[in-house]
C-alpha cells in the first residue's frame, strides 16, 4: 500500500511525539550522569527502542561500529547477571550501566528500566587528546590528597583521555590515585564508602588481564552473591602502557560500582567486610565450573573455600 503526504506527515509526526515522550521521560526517571554517559548520537538510537518496550520479554540489543547497547526491563530472566555472562565473550574497553531511579509502569506493573553500554573491540585503542591539563589535574590532586606525587606526571601522558572524558578534574584525580597504588601490583585494590543510608560505592583497581569481559562478569557475581543490587557502575580503561617492559607502570582498569542494600548498612557490617574479601580473589578463581555453580551459588561456600 502506497503512503500518500498526509499519512507520511502523521507517521513522522507520531515517531516526534514517541521520541520527545521518552527522552522527557529518561530525564525523569534516570540517574542525572545518565546524560552526561550517553552523547546525543547514542541516545537518538537508544529512544526509539523504547516505544514498543511494554511488549518486550526479552534484552534488546543495538550494535553499531564497536559499540553495544543492552536494553531490558528488570527480572529475573533479564538482569545484569544475565548480561554480563553474556558480554564475557567481548573484549571490553569500556562499561557502564544504569537502572532507572524510579520505576515506570509498563502493564500496570512497576519496573526498572536498565541500559548499559559496552565499548567492545578485538584491539584496544587507548589515548586521545587530553582534555583537562597537567596544571589542573595537579592542583585538584593536591586539594584531595594533600600533595602531587612524582609520578603523577608521568602517569599523566598515559591516560586514556577516550574513557574519561565524562570526568572532571576532581573526580580523575580521585581515579588516578587509584591507578597509581594498583599499577605495579598484580592484586585487586579494592575499597569501600557509603554514599547515603542505603547506598555505597565500591572502587576497584587492578591492572589489566587477557580475559577482561570475564572479569566483568566475576565483578558482578562477586556483588550478586553478597546480596547487593548494582544501580550504576562504570568500567574504565584509565592507563595505557606505552613500554611492555615497565612491569611498574602496567595500565590499570578502574571500575566504580554504586551498590544498594535493602536496609541501612555499616562499613564495618560482616555483609560488607566478606564482600570486600570475596572480591580480591576473583582474578583468581574460576567462577563458571560445577564447583562454584553447586558449593559457592547454592551453598553459599566462600570463593576462598
Amino acid at each position: 500500500m502506497k503512503l500518500n503526504q498526509d499519512d507520511m506527515e502523521g507517521l513522522a509526526k507520531q515517531h516526534a511525539e514517541k521520541l520527545k515522550y521518552w527522552y522527557d521521560l529518561l530525564k525523569e526517571i534516570m540517574p542525572d550522569y545518565f546524560f552526561k554517559t550517553f552523547n546525543s548520537t547514542q541516545i537518538a538510537r537508544i529512544l526509539p527502542n523504547l516505544f514498543n518496550i511494554d511488549s518486550q520479554s526479552g534484552i534488546q540489543r543495538i550494535e553499531c561500529e564497536n559499540n553495544i547497547i543492552l536494553i531490558y526491563l528488570k527480572s529475573e530472566e533479564n538482569n545484569l547477571l544475565v548480561t554480563s555472562r553474556m558480554m564475557r565473550i567481548h573484549n571490553i574497553a569500556e562499561a557502564v550501566i544504569h537502572e532507572s531511579k524510579q520505576k515506570i509502569v509498563i502493564n500496570n506493573e512497576p519496573r526498572t528500566l536498565v541500559i548499559e553500554y559496552y565499548a567492545v573491540t578485538s584491539q584496544l585503542h587507548l589515548g586521545g587528546t587530553p582534555n583537562i591539563s597537567y596544571k589542573d589535574l595537579a592542583a585538584a590532586y593536591k586539594k584531595k590528597f594533600k600533595k602531587a606525587e612524582p609520578e603523577l606526571k608521568e602517569i599523566y601522558q598515559r591516560i586514556n583521555w577516550f574513557g574519561v572524558s565524562d570526568l572532571n578534574a576532581e573526580k580523575l584525580a580521585e581515579r588516578l590515585k587509584w591507578a597509581l597504588d594498583a599499577q605495579d601490583k598484580d592484586v585487586i585494590k579494592v575499597g569501600i564508602e557509603k554514599v547515603s543510608g542505603h547506598e555505597l560505592r565500591l572502587t576497584l583497581a587492578r591492572t589489566c588481564a587477557a580475559q577482561r569481559g570475564g572479569f566483568l562478569y566475576k565483578l558482578i557475581e562477586a556483588v550478586h552473591l553478597s546480596g547487593f543490587n548494582i544501580e550504576r557502575a562504570y568500567f574504565r580503561d584509565l592507563t595505557r602502557q606505552d613500554d611492555i617492559h615497565a612491569f611498574t607502570h602496567m595500565p590499570v582498569i578502574v571500575n566504580t560500582l554504586y551498590l544498594t542494600s535493602d536496609k541501612d548498612i555499616s562499613l564495618n557490617s560482616k555483609k560488607v567486610t566478606g564482600l570486600l574479601r570475596e572480591l580480591k580473589l576473583v582474578n583468581w578463581v574460576d567462577m563458571l565450573d560445577l564447583f562454584h555453580r553447586e558449593l559457592v551459588t547454592k551453598l553459599s561456600f566462600s570463593l576462598a573455600d
